[in-house]
């Protein structure tokens, strides 16, 4: 019993290391893609589309990824991860998940041009290490 639970820790540690790698890699990928994309001068709405689905498609990925390979080790059919129609669930799963992530997104940005008539697209972030990021 006592192995059991140990196994089941270090699965729970595992998942929540993935988890926090893949919200990295999806913060990260999220906020270059807007700077690019504020660049190229798309609209707010397309900014925010577009960015947050690229960083939700590296998330995605990585999360498969590190899940399939790290996280579940202790898995009884190892190959039941990688029959098409579990791979088409979990792109269907990531895809409502996508959409809450950008109704989220979409709705704060409008909120906080309603409520304080500001527009967080186009708020300038000061650290103290790197220099002035203007999105």
């Amino acid at each position: 019993m006592e192995n059991k639970d140990k196994k089941l820790s270090l699965e729970i540690t595992r998942f929540i290391v993935t988890g926090l790698i893949c919200a990295i890699l999806d913060f990260a990928t999220m906020y270059i893609l807007t700077v690019v994309f504020k660049k190229l001068y798309m609209t707010d709405i397309w900014v925010t589309a577009l960015s947050t689905l690229g960083g939700f498609i590296v998330g995605v990925i990585a999360n498969y990824i590190l899940s399939t390979l790290w996280v579940f080790k202790n898995v009884q059919d190892k190959n039941k991860a990688k029959k098409a129609w579990f791979v088409v669930v979990f792109v269907i799963l990531s895809a409502i998940g996508w959409l809450i992530s950008f109704l989220t997104m979409e709705g704060c940005r409008l909120l906080y041009i309603a409520w304080f008539e500001v527009n967080i697209n186009t708020v300038t972030f000061t650290f103290s290490a790197l220099k002035t990021l203007e999105f």
